[in-house]
């Protein structure tokens, strides 16, 4: 498993994105990713935009199909958050 606080350090300081990045993260690593942020808190959080919004994967027809975010914006996410803090 990637250690996400030195992906974000790399990206930091200009280097480019690897071909995972753009592969869909589903739930589990989604909550992994953003700290343990339950599912409500994530959803308010993408109403409000200021969290990555996911993406249906499954059916788009269906009502409560399966979703996805984008591994990319979630690591652009996450370092935001540790660039706020530094700022701080």
């Amino acid at each position: 498993m990637v250690h996400y606080l030195a992906v974000t350090e790399k990206y930091r300081h200009g280097d480019t994105m690897t071909d995972d990045d753009d592969f869909p993260v589903l739930e589990a690593e989604c909550k992994k990713l953003s700290g343990g942020l339950d599912t409500s808190t994530r959803w308010r959080l993408e109403q409000q935009g200021k969290f990555p919004r996911r993406f249906k994967i499954g059916d788009p027809d269906a009502k409560n199909g399966r979703v996805a975010w984008s591994r990319h914006e979630l690591k652009a996410w996450l370092a935001e958050r540790m660039a706020a803090r530094a700022a701080a």
